[in-house]
């Protein structure tokens, strides 16, 4: 649901409980619609005397002419009806009295014509504009209640229900820039108004192809230089959005924005028969960009059957790009392979029916006219089914889930391909047992794949399916409720504790909470799990405790809570803030985390007695990591950040082909206390990291990895960044590294 929407939801949801109440009094309205069709009314009650910036009792949504509304059982009320393009209504009413009933007619007003210009005065499609009644000057509007209007595709806006010779406030927010007020004065009179932006600028230019001829209809997508290093920890866009994005037009010719003035984008245009455009760095204000599309690659190859040899004659082709993919349908195709593709294209897959997935990964195809896919040998689908039952009583098992993979195309594709496929394939992947537990999968391989089954109350199981099974039964056993850990949170001399105690294995931690009497009691499944406790007063000492089937094991936690830390920070720039994580040494475990928001001292205390490690990362990518030891003998231990560092390490960086890939490089310092620091890799291949100390630094290399892969009306992305390269440096002062990545088999 829309945030918004939900918002209003909500509001009417407290509003409806709010009325029903035996003070109340129930009215019945009735809207005059003069020959017009029925806007929504939002109808808002007023207990008197009105003070200024008065608050209703409540507000009330009208969908119909005809209404009844409760409103409070007193002598006199105020009533307040917006309806947008019209005129508010302002009724008092006597809710006592026999003949009393409402009525609301509304007028039209005046009507304000205008246009949204950005400041470089160009028309801002799409803009929300939001209306401030000033002519309701003691009346407080909540958000939800007030009217808002949108330009067309021209920039242009109409505004109805404005009274004469009176003043408006108007809120315009454009699609990517920065809300601004405008404050307006209605009369019989005024012309067309301009709402111009002060600080909203366009990026302006054309699509050519490499014969310098304009583009019609070619797709152009900016990201937010700024937004485009903050991807690896999060995108810009929901996974399944696009980027803002325009076509050119009849002329080749492009406007992307409004966004404030120099603000840096990354620019790529891209026509379905013409190919992509490399990818541009320009600025806010720009009116003269020129992006060339690259033109299309061809690519061929043949799909035959595994088995046979023979050639697959339907089958589906998916180019898989960052942004999306595209589908080649062949039909009668005596399993040949020829068409011409993006060459963004990173990767393909071929899908046809009864027959396993196949993924091309790791292609490059800028700067060459054919790419040869090679044979494709596809093995053999084949039906899986069988049933869940309970080992115990033979009983089916409702509601288990039971799901396949194809453990030689996991193994080959890498951690984002295999997301992205899982996603593809989830449809036939997946099956949930019936009322007699049975399950029914589709396009298992016919090689050997493993099959997991997971049922509440029951054991997960794991089994490899031989190639050729098509019937396999599962008989799931019951969790064992014997097998536990039970115990107590102390302090230190031994006095209960309430709070949570952690069980932790390799992939997941479940809680158990212990009350006043720090008593817990916690069934687990057989496995090797850490344990520790979080109390108000402190973290406990960490147990590693091997849980086996049918057996309790006791553990007591002891919580220290002698142990202080004090933190210094120094040295950040203005607006860094700095996050401290603090792990116990040596099982690693976190127990604080607090944030510090500019230079001074931040206090810990609680921590224990032992060893840590503190690591403090800033929102401008900078890190320090030290270690501490707080001592039966002192009980308290100082650290000290200091980012005064104001080294720099930069230059340019290509992959081992020659090529640039979008990324960051992360500086890890060699000696422990020395800053750590990100930067990103520019369209053109340099790269600074400021913010460092003199020293030796490990320098990782991390490529932005974005698939993105659609069938029918259903698309499935996958991003993050995978590391491609490292090299160590020495910095001193200003350094410039200038690097190319060696080919794996060179790193080796």
């Amino acid at each position: 649901m829309n945030p918004l929407r939900l918002i209003l939801s909500l509001f009417l949801f407290v509003g409806a409980v709010q009325i029903q109440s035996d003070d109340t009094v129930t009215l019945n309205g009735h809207i005059v619609a003069n020959g017009q069709q029925s806007h929504t009314v939002f109808v808002g009650v007023f207990e008197l005397p009105m003070r200024p910036e008065a608050e209703a009792w409540i507000w009330t949504r009208i969908e119909s002419t005809e209404f009844t509304l409760n409103v409070p059982d007193v002598e006199e009320i105020q009533l307040v009806a917006l309806r947008k393009d019209s005129l508010p209504v302002v009724q008092r009413i006597h809710p006592g009295s026999a003949d009393a009933t409402i009525e609301l007619e509304f007028e039209e007003g005046l009507t304000l014509d205008g246009n949204v210009l950005s400041t470089d005065g160009i028309p801002v499609a799409n803009t929300r504009l939001v209306l401030g009644r000033n002519d309701l000057p003691n009346v407080q509007l909540p958000t939800y209640v007030k009217s808002s209007w949108e330009s067309d595709a021209d920039g242009r806006f109409t505004i109805g229900g404005l009274a004469a010779n009176t003043s408006y406030e108007i809120e315009v927010a454009p699609p990517f820039g920065e809300t601004e007020m405008f404050s307006v004065r209605v009369s019989e009179s005024n012309p067309v108004l301009d709402l111009r932006l002060s600080d909203a600028y366009f990026v302006m230019g054309r699509v050519v192809d490499l014969d310098q001829d304009t583009v019609q209809e070619a797709r152009v997508s900016f990201l937010l230089v700024e937004q485009e290093s903050e991807f690896f920890l999060r995108p810009p866009f929901g996974p399944d959005e696009r980027s803002p994005s325009t076509a050119t037009d009849a002329n080749g010719e492009f406007e992307i924005g409004p966004l404030q003035r120099d603000r840096k984008l990354t620019l790529v245009a891209r026509h379905e028969k013409l190919g992509s455009s490399s990818v541009l760095q320009v600025a806010s204000g720009e009116h003269d960009v020129e992006l060339v599309l690259s033109g299309m690659v061809r690519v061929i190859g043949r799909v035959l059957d595994a088995a046979t040899g023979e050639p697959i004659d339907d089958f589906s082709l998916f180019a898989v790009r960052g942004d999306g993919s595209r589908k080649y349908s062949y039909a009668d195709s005596k399993g040949e392979i020829s068409s011409m593709v993006d060459p963004k294209t990173v990767g393909f897959v071929v899908d046809s029916s009864e027959y396993s997935v196949h993924v091309s990964t790791g292609i490059t195809l800028e700067s060459i006219d054919e790419y040869d896919l090679g044979e494709i040998a596809l093995n053999r689908s084949r039906q899986l089914t069988g049933q869940i039952y309970d080992a115990a009583s033979r009983e089916p098992v409702v509601g288990a889930t039971v799901l396949h993979s194809d453990s030689r195309l996991t193994e080959s594709v890498g951690t984002r391909w295999g997301i992205i496929i899982s996603k593809y394939m989830g449809e036939t992947a997946r099956a949930i047992t019936n009322d007699k537990g049975e399950y029914l999968l589709n396009r298992v391989s016919g090689d050997s794949t493993q099959l997991e089954v997971y049922a509440e109350d029951y054991q997960d199981q794991v089994h490899q399916i031989d190639g050729g099974t098509t019937v396999f039964d599962v008989a799931l056993v019951k969790k064992s409720t014997s097998s536990r850990v039970r115990g107590r949170i102390e302090s230190l001399v031994g006095d209960p504790l309430a709070g949570e105690v952690y069980f932790a294995t390799g992939i997941g931690a479940s809680i158990a909470q212990a009350q006043s009497d720090g008593l817990f009691d916690h069934v687990l499944s057989p496995n090797k799990y850490t344990v520790w406790a979080r109390t108000d007063q402190g973290m406990s000492n960490v147990e590693i405790v091997d849980v086996v089937e049918d057996e309790t094991r006791e553990v007591t936690l002891v919580v220290d809570s002698r142990g202080r830390l004090t933190v210094s920070v120094n040295g950040l720039w203005d607006g860094e803030i700095v996050q401290l994580i603090i792990s116990s040494e040596p099982s690693g475990v976190g127990v604080r985390s607090v944030e510090t928001n500019g230079n001074g001292e931040v206090v810990v205390v609680g921590l224990g007695i032992g060893e840590f490690t503190i690591r403090a990362r800033s929102n401008r990518k900078r890190t320090q990591v030290k270690s501490f030891q707080v001592s039966v003998s002192s009980e308290e231990a100082f650290v000290q950040f200091n980012f005064s560092g104001n080294s720099r390490i930069f230059g340019s960086l290509t992959m081992p082909d020659g090529s640039v890939s979008s990324g960051q490089l992360t500086a890890t310092p060699k000696q422990l206390g020395k800053t750590g620091s990100t930067g990103v890799i520019n369209t053109d291949g340099t790269y600074e990291i400021i913010g460092l100390n003199d020293g030796e630094y490990t320098v990782y290399v991390h490529r932005l990895v974005r698939l993105s892969l659609s069938r029918g009306n259903r698309s499935w992305s996958s991003a993050g960044t995978d590391r491609v390269g490292q090299f160590d440096v020495l910095i001193r002062g200003d350094t410039q590294r200038d690097v190319q990545l060696p080919t794996k088999s060179e790193s080796e």
